[in-house]
């Protein structure tokens, strides 16, 4: 019966760089979903910093707060465009794979057809067997270290991500406590304000008590914008 092991060999080797191809096309398709999410979230840093700035906060004290999230900006357009980098890396490696497995498919039929001449050639095409083993076992040590950096990457990624959201989450607590105390503060300044016109309103007449009554009110008024001063 006539050894066809060559053939099953090829088979096996086009099987595996379908394989190959299959885990770097996942591995592009998971890169493009992370560039996406960190894009979205660089804009929406962006837009919180824009809002953050048209707010009535003190520029003075919030200076090293803007600075600072213009850095963490930075930071992840940095990693966006490390992202980036590796994904034109990944693409390239898919076409290559491609055309590699093109390349292999064509091979194969060029075994089918001369099958019976490789027969004849089976101590050459052993030495060339076992060469191809032993690049098939250097191929697939190279892509595991490949898939291995990219799973730490990864995982490096999420934790900033996980990072990120944390501080947002605490900056917008802080805001809604800051909104919450001005809002407070100015209720109480209108209801000063509404207490001194009606004291006002009252007498038609100057009286001893309207100056004092006054000074009061000026005092707690001015006590108010200094706390709300304090806030802003």
């Amino acid at each position: 019966m006539p050894w066809r092991r060559p053939q099953w060999t090829e088979s096996v080797r086009f099987a595996a760089l379908q394989a190959d191809l299959g885990s770097v096309r996942s591995d592009l398709e998971h890169w493009r979903s992370t560039a996406a999410k960190y894009e979205a979230e660089i804009k929406h840093l962006q837009e919180a910093f824009t809002q953050q700035q048209q707010q009535h906060f003190d520029a003075s004290r919030l200076q090293a707060d803007c600075e600072a999230l213009q850095q963490r900006c930075v930071c992840l357009q940095q990693d966006c465009d490390g992202l980036r980098t590796e994904r034109k890396a990944l693409t390239e490696k898919l076409h290559r794979l491609e055309a590699e497995l093109s390349s292999s498919k064509e091979q194969s039929q060029v075994l089918s057809s001369s099958l019976e001449s490789l027969e004849k050639r089976e101590e050459v095409l052993q030495d060339k067997l076992g060469s191809l083993e032993n690049q098939h076992l250097r191929d697939a040590s190279r892509l595991k270290s490949q898939l291995d950096q990219a799973q730490a990457r990864t995982h490096t990624l999420q934790k900033e991500y996980e990072d990120t959201q944390s501080q947002l989450l605490d900056l917008r607590q802080q805001y809604e406590k800051t909104e919450q105390e001005k809002l407070n503060i100015h209720q109480e300044l209108e209801q000063c304000r509404s207490s001194l016109k009606l004291l006002q309103d009252k007498s038609s007449s100057p009286s001893i008590l309207q100056p004092v009554q006054a000074i009061f009110m000026g005092l707690v008024l001015a006590l108010l914008y200094w706390c709300f001063g304090q806030l802003w």
